[in-house]
């Protein structure tokens, strides 16, 4: 795959991050987007999956939850973002977490 179709499809589910890794190349602007995808996982994605074990708590879990909620309704906005933006060969940073490397370029 070439980088704009590799960024492109690291946005699109769980699945798609997967096969951009394994079959992506891994030039700078494809590791961006794999990079951000990652990040929402980790930084915006999990965070929605612990606040909603907090429902339990009447009160307070649903304060927790929507603010969890919030938290990954920004981090979605940034996704959508990011797509577009890999739709327009073009490299987007997250702003809260975007200095966050895990994956390296080649």
């Amino acid at each position: 795959m070439d980088s704009k179709t590799t960024g492109i499809v690291s946005y699109l589910t769980i699945v798609g991050f997967i096969v951009a890794v394994a079959a992506g190349t891994k030039d700078e602007k494809s590791v961006q987007h794999m990079n951000n995808c990652l990040n929402y996982l980790i930084f915006f994605g999990a965070p929605l999956i612990v606040g909603s074990i907090f429902l339990i708590i009447p009160v307070l879990g649903f304060i927790l939850y929507l603010l969890v909620l919030c938290w990954a309704m920004f981090g979605a906005v940034c996704m959508l973002i990011g797509f577009i933006n890999a739709c327009q060969d073009k490299t987007f940073v997250f702003p809260v977490v975007g200095g966050v490397h895990i994956i390296k370029a080649e």
